[in-house]
């Protein structure tokens, strides 16, 4: 991956904490002093909403992948987080992914658009809920996938199409889609014990055993609506039990690629 470690956030399913997630773990490894591009593959522009952002439609992810040979690098603008660059969308993203269809690009168009980017250490892609060819372009994109999802049974019952959908594409593709890095828990309610161990095991089967969890789990915390509500991340509200799992994820995220690479 050109210019540093590609990561999408991905699942087929909404309202499981996977924009809130891109954008915390973005902030948090931006802490640790890592430059990263935070690119909003969703038309619901969800990452300018938590940052309290403007998109300006000619510089969107949308204007860029509308034309054939459009680069990244002019939507790229500075979030209000230092080290922290994003990217973000519209709502016509919608309509792209017909587009890439009609002109036979319908998994590199991405891709081909972070060519020339500035260097960053990281570059995380917040995708759309849903498995189309929008989510199939930022997997080619991407080095690995991260999959956030709470233990609730509804979030877990598409949990099983979703790595059976992941599996299809590593068989038609190879190795130019991404690896599964692990997946998040999000809402973890410690609490809620039957039900966070049986949808846990559900979790292991579709995903090929506990190793692909994350180890640190992001617990319950009203400071997450709070924070978006202000258009701020989490991580600047002072005691939030959220903003210290972003943080350790931030570091287990580090650790998980460094060993990756050396294997």
């Amino acid at each position: 991956m050109i210019g540093g470690v590609s990561i999408a956030f991905l699942n087929s399913k909404g309202g499981v904490g996977k924009t809130t997630s891109a954008v915390n773990t973005a902030v948090a490894l931006a802490e640790l002093r890592r430059s990263v591009l935070l690119i909003d593959m969703d038309a619901q522009s969800h990452v300018a909403s938590h940052f309290g952002l403007e998109v300006d439609p000619a510089r969107s992810v949308d204007a860029v992948l509308q034309e054939k040979r459009g680069r990244m690098a002019n939507a790229i603008q500075p979030s209000p987080c230092a080290r922290l660059d994003v990217a973000l969308s519209t709502g016509k993203l919608e309509d792209i992914d017909k587009l890439l269809l009609m002109r036979n690009q319908p998994l590199d168009a991405l891709w081909r658009s972070l060519e020339g980017l500035p260097s960053y250490d990281f570059i995380l892609i917040d995708c759309a809920p849903g498995l189309g060819v929008l989510s199939r372009n930022a997997m080619r994109a991407s080095d690995y996938v991260v999959v956030p999802t709470d233990l609730d049974k509804f979030s877990v019952d598409g949990m099983e199409r979703l790595g059976s959908w992941i599996a299809d594409l590593h068989e038609d593709y190879g190795d130019s889609v991404s690896q599964v890095l692990g997946v998040l828990i999000t809402k973890f309610d410690r609490r809620q014990v039957i039900e966070n161990r049986a949808n846990y095991s559900r979790l292991e089967e579709s995903f090929g055993g506990e190793d692909v969890f994350f180890d640190r789990r992001i617990r319950v915390d009203e400071n997450c609506k709070h924070a978006k509500r202000d258009h701020r991340s989490v991580l600047a509200v002072k005691g939030s039990r959220a903003a210290e799992d972003y943080r350790a994820l931030a570091k287990e995220i580090i650790a998980r690629i460094e060993t990756s690479a050396a294997a």
